[in-house]
């Protein structure tokens, strides 16, 4: 797993797209598939305010808690 800045500059495009069309940062976003939580890092970022993020695999979901760089705040709601 990587830092988002160091190898995923797809993790802004939607972002930076939004920007450049004179869009403010979205505010609320939903992540379906969230994997190791590079998504949600990318979101926070970027400026989003909140992110909800499911991920159904119980073994990628806990690798994402447990390794992922950046440490987004995972919880099991």
């Amino acid at each position: 797993m990587l830092r988002v800045e160091e190898a995923g500059p797809a993790y802004s495009l939607a972002h930076l797209l939004n920007r450049d069309a004179g869009g403010e940062p979205f505010q609320d976003v939903l992540i379906i598939g969230a994997g190791s939580g590079n998504d949600v890092q990318g979101a926070l970022s970027n400026g989003v305010g909140h992110v909800d993020a499911v991920e159904i695999d119980p073994v990628l979901y806990e690798m994402g808690k447990a390794i992922t760089p950046t440490s987004p705040t995972a919880t099991d709601e």
